[in-house]
């Protein structure tokens, strides 16, 4: 009974569906974990997904100059932040489309193209970013092991303990 195929048929067409698969959760405890994070999932992904070099280097940037003045806006601007991504993200399950393609059908060719152009361009100004960020931190560790090579090699006077 496990194996049987499932056939719908409709105006002569028919269409063979899988069997399901899955194991029943019993505990209500992890019934209401596993079903939070299938509602919490996709939106923190791509929330998450968006820090980066150059993000977090505008967040220490952000910090140093202003402290901890500014940080009640995260309360307002996270959950919105949340919500849009996790919608674009359900959308897109919903529909089967991306967001570029559901702009291109909704308003346009123009619309459309600006949506595929422009995450392109941040995209490699992101990389460009954290290429940067790398060759900064390389030569900083360089400096680094070489300054202490030489302290060590008594180069700058008493060698380091």
């Amino acid at each position: 009974m496990a194996n049987e195929v499932l056939s719908i048929s409709n105006a002569s067409v028919e269409t063979t569906l899988p069997p399901l698969r899955g194991r029943m959760v019993r505990s209500r405890w992890l019934y209401s974990v596993l079903t939070f994070l299938t509602v919490f999932g996709p939106g923190l992904i791509v929330m998450e997904a968006d820090n980066d070099a150059g993000a977090v280097s505008t967040y220490v940037q952000a910090g140093a100059q202003y402290g901890t003045r500014l940080l009640w806006t995260l309360l307002l601007l996270l959950p919105v932040t949340y919500f849009i991504q996790e919608m674009v993200v359900r959308l897109g399950i919903a529909k089967g489309k991306g967001h570029a393609a559901r702009i291109y059908q909704r308003f346009g060719r123009w619309w459309g193209m600006f949506s595929l152009v422009d995450p392109q361009l941040v995209n490699f100004l992101t990389l460009v970013t954290s290429l940067m960020v790398l060759r900064l931190y390389l030569i900083l560790m360089m400096f680094f092991v070489l300054h202490h090579a030489l302290d060590l090699a008594g180069v700058f006077g008493q060698p380091a303990h």
